[in-house]
């Protein structure tokens, strides 16, 4: 398993991102403070995936980091 920590924004389409990794590939996440609505603020996520995974979290998160 790989930890990934990153600081993204804090909208609904990330929420939206994060549900989608959650049920495409197995993992844990943890996100601090998270409303998801449309704010310019930013939320920490960490991540728990398998190694092989990691790619497509990095590329399902990119556009909101």
């Amino acid at each position: 398993m790989t930890t990934l920590c990153y600081t993204i924004i804090n909208n609904l389409m990330a929420g939206l991102a994060l549900h989608d990794i959650e049920a495409r590939i197995p993992c844990f996440y943890h996100l601090s403070d998270a409303s998801f609505e449309n704010t310019e603020e930013t939320i920490d996520v960490v991540i728990q995936c398998r190694d092989a995974d990691v790619s497509f979290v990095k590329e399902m998160l990119a556009p909101f980091v």
